[in-house]
């Protein structure tokens, strides 16, 4: 199973060097459809993607959920950090455990 990042050109070359396939994208309609045909190939397990477009992506992330893999990662883009995958990871523990852990 392979790995890849989705997301501004600025961010996504560095993570060549791990083995991971990046996919530059301007936009987020750029970011779906890059999506959209990985998932078409069943061939990854991860699909990280800059927090930069993340929000745009709810639709299909939702959808994704649904299925055993992709997982769909948000990362910290190039204007930093917005805790958007803090705040997955905190939805994702309340679904499974019932509990908040954030508070």
């Amino acid at each position: 199973m392979k790995m890849a990042l989705i997301g501004e050109q600025d961010m996504v070359f560095p993570f060549k060097a791990f083995g991971i396939e990046v996919f530059p994208v301007d936009n987020v309609e750029e970011g779906e459809k890059i999506i959209r045909k990985l998932l078409g190939e069943n061939d990854y397990a991860f699909l990280f993607v800059s927090e930069g477009i993340y929000p745009g992506l709810k639709d299909i992330v939702n959808e994704v959920r649904k299925i055993p893999y992709p997982g769909i990662i948000p990362v910290p883009g190039v204007k930093g950090r917005t805790n958007i995958s803090i705040e997955n990871l905190r939805e994702i523990i309340r679904k499974a455990i019932g509990i908040d852990i954030g508070g």
